[in-house]
């Protein structure tokens, strides 16, 4: 789970305030929050008890004397011996909180910068494109390489096109192992089925196309996710057939124009 600045700022508060509750009128709590306090009237208790010992010659008469300081400074001592940290603890972990918080509110902060920054540069132009990212030169093929096309490339660069990779979007590591579209489902050249991985990162990839009202796609020729007009066989063995992949399909669904780099 993910914790909001807000949230842990709350949690501290709740925390402190039970803590306050619990210790207000906790003697033993005072005595050992305050432990440097107890140890010097202890040590004074012991220095007066001494002073009277050696100045008292009957020691029966002495401890009489001096029943309730001797009581006193035995409590003191156990207090501070068997004092438990658990407070102290609670109000270390309170300064975490807090201090989690003000960095995420800093992080907070960068990252709506950064959102704006970017949706500034995206917004200012029309007709934008979503591309595939390794036709923008970015190492996100399932060889952990890129396809760079100098025209997508300009096209990103001049801010009129969005870059996407769907399966990196769906969960898929980089480098990967190479998959194809067997009927339904799209599988690894191992038999792996990750035909979720490949449908949540065209959902997610058609988030980006609506959010940037883009018109039109440019995605990478052959792949099982963004093949356009034809994609491999699922074989395996570079065969092609007619087909969209998953991105391509759902894209086209929803009204987007897609082309590959082959036909720039």
């Amino acid at each position: 789970m993910i914790y909001s600045a807000d949230s842990l700022n709350a949690t501290a508060n709740q925390l402190e305030h039970d803590l306050q509750q619990d210790n207000k009128k906790d003697l033993i709590f005072i005595i050992g929050k305050h432990k440097q306090y107890g140890l010097l009237i202890n040590v004074a208790i012991l220095a007066f008890l001494l002073y009277a010992a050696l100045n008292q010659a009957n020691s029966w008469q002495w401890l009489e004397n001096n029943n309730i300081l001797i009581v006193i400074s035995l409590i003191i001592a156990i207090i501070l011996l068997i004092t438990k940290d658990e407070a102290f603890e609670a109000e270390k972990y309170i300064f975490l909180l807090r201090q989690a918080a003000k960095q995420k509110e800093k992080s907070s902060q960068s990252s709506e910068q950064t959102k704006s920054t970017i949706e500034n540069h995206f917004h200012s132009t029309k007709n934008l494109k979503l591309v595939s990212a390794c036709l923008a030169g970015l190492p996100c093929n399932y060889q952990g390489k890129a396809s760079p096309c100098k025209k997508v490339i300009d096209l990103v660069i001049n801010g009129e096109a969005i870059p996407i990779c769907p399966e990196q979007l769906g969960g898929l590591n980089t480098p990967r192992e190479p998959a194809e579209q067997q009927g339904d489902k799209i599988v690894t050249i191992n038999s792996k089925d990750v035909t979720k991985q490949f449908h949540t990162g065209a959902t997610e990839a058609l988030k980006f196309a609506q959010q940037f009202n883009c018109r039109e796609a440019i995605l990478k020729a052959r792949s099982p996710s963004c093949g356009s007009n034809k994609i491999y066989d699922g074989t395996f063995s570079k065969k092609i057939i007619t087909g969209d992949g998953v991105l391509t399909k759902l894209l086209k669904q929803h009204g987007i124009k897609v082309t590959s780099e082959e036909d720039l």
